[in-house]
């Protein structure tokens, strides 16, 4: 699936071990995917649906829009940081 998005272009082998630790997740719309207050320490690629900066801490003049085949993930992540911002499904996202 991964693969399928084109996210990564990377060749399948260094694709599987990327992959070999991930999950499925089902997120509901309206529900936080990432939350502002809350450490985060992994990366989201969206299958399906749509996400949304909420309370862009980043740059407020910004709103960021993740759909399918995005890559959602912030340099806090590497460093098991805060969320800079937070993020909340605008539809069912995979």
């Amino acid at each position: 699936q991964l693969e399928a998005a084109g996210t990564f272009q990377v060749k399948r082998p260094l694709l599987e071990l990327l992959a070999r630790d991930a999950r499925m997740e089902r997120y509901r719309k309206g529900e936080l995917l990432l939350d502002r207050s809350r450490r985060v320490h992994h990366a989201f690629v969206v299958k399906t649906g749509t996400a949304q900066v909420s309370g862009n801490a980043v740059d407020n003049a910004t709103s960021w829009t993740f759909g399918a085949g995005d890559l959602i993930l912030f340099k806090s992540s590497f460093r098991n940081a805060e969320a800079p911002t937070s993020v909340r499904c605008m539809s069912d996202l995979d």
